[in-house]
């Protein structure tokens, strides 16, 4: 038992840790005409302030991570003394884990939104200004990959545990009530964030409305599939189990094996057509003739976004901080 959640953690970390740095380390690439998500004229994006900012948040980030997968690695040896003292630890490791990945690059984002302050880069047309494309906006909600197959996801993981239930020892009962729970919920918060994507995929990139709906639908398409792919391969995973310690009885150590094959492979069809999506959306956006820009940075100047006449709950994340809400 302790083998298995040794591994299990050990790989738990290091993906939690990958996506981390997939999520974090493109803000230090000037993109959209942004570094550290705050707008820097490109006349500017080489000065000598401007790269120091951004050198030193790289280079306390890439600190900061390598640190923690030797962290993450070492705490897992934990549980073959105590599994408490390493529950309680490994909490404690996330928590400051999940603060230090949040601090690093909203600390570089404050010493450059106060730099640009400082030097008045800000141009007044490009200012608190809301663009909204109707032909997009009509397409909201509409996708060529349904959300709706989430829900035969569903049903196939809770038939799977009639079998536990009815024929399975009862010995695996917890084990198997929390697979079969984090099963569903997987299926279910992916279910809700693909009609989440359907409806939110309406951003404006260009006066051209017809680049604008290609690339809405790009991603919208990327992303549901990367939902479909996680979802699916999660609910192949639990009913693997289910049904083999249903019919069998037991739960051997290649069942676990198996099981975590097949999250890692559910993982990897999250980020891969993310991934792709957006250098798919890179590639769209690089022959865009006639670009949009908003400066809005005095609404995220903190690192997180602030806008008391905004009445909306949730909104695209720009910081990659979790789904900030309007206050």
């Amino acid at each position: 038992m302790e083998i298995m959640m040794f591994i299990i953690f050990i790989i738990t970390n290091l993906i939690i840790i990958l996506c981390m740095q997939f999520a974090y380390t493109h803000a230090y690439k000037y993109e959209n005409g942004m570094y550290l998500n705050v707008h820097i004229p490109s006349s500017h994006k080489e000065d000598a302030e401007v790269a120091e900012i951004v050198t030193t948040g790289k280079r306390k980030m890439k600190h900061f991570q390598i640190a923690n997968v030797i962290i993450s690695i070492a705490i897992c040896f934990i549980v073959f003394f105590n599994i408490a003292v390493f529950v309680l630890v490994y909490i404690i490791w996330m928590f400051a884990y999940i603060f230090g990945i949040i601090h690093i690059p909203n600390s570089s984002h404050r010493k450059m939104y106060a730099l640009k302050i400082q030097n008045g880069w800000i141009i007044e047309a490009q200012r608190k200004k809301v663009y909204i494309d109707t032909h997009v906006s009509a397409e909201a909600g509409a996708t060529t990959v349904s959300y709706k197959w989430h829900a035969l996801f569903l049903i196939a993981e809770l038939a799977a545990y009639i079998p536990y239930f009815m024929l399975g020892d009862t010995h695996y009962n917890i084990l198997m009530i929390s697979l079969f729970l984090c099963s569903v919920l997987v299926s279910t918060l992916s279910l809700v964030f693909h009609a989440f994507i359907n409806k939110s995929e309406r951003h404006v990139y260009s006066m051209d409305s017809k680049l604008n709906l290609i690339v809405n639908n790009t991603m919208k398409k990327y992303k549901s599939i990367a939902m479909l792919l996680l979802s699916g391969l999660n609910a192949v995973a639990w009913i693997y189990v289910a049904l083999y310690t249903g019919i069998t009885g037991i739960l051997p150590a290649s069942s676990y094996y198996v099981y975590i094959f097949i999250q890692l492979i559910a993982g990897l069809g999250f980020i891969v057509p993310i991934y792709m999506g957006l250098n798919r959306k890179k590639e769209l956006l690089s022959a865009n003739t006639s670009p949009i820009d908003v400066d809005d940075d005095e609404y995220w100047k903190t690192g997180y976004y602030y806008n008391p006449d905004d009445k909306h709950i949730l909104i695209e994340n720009r910081m990659q901080s979790g789904i900030p809400f309007f206050q």
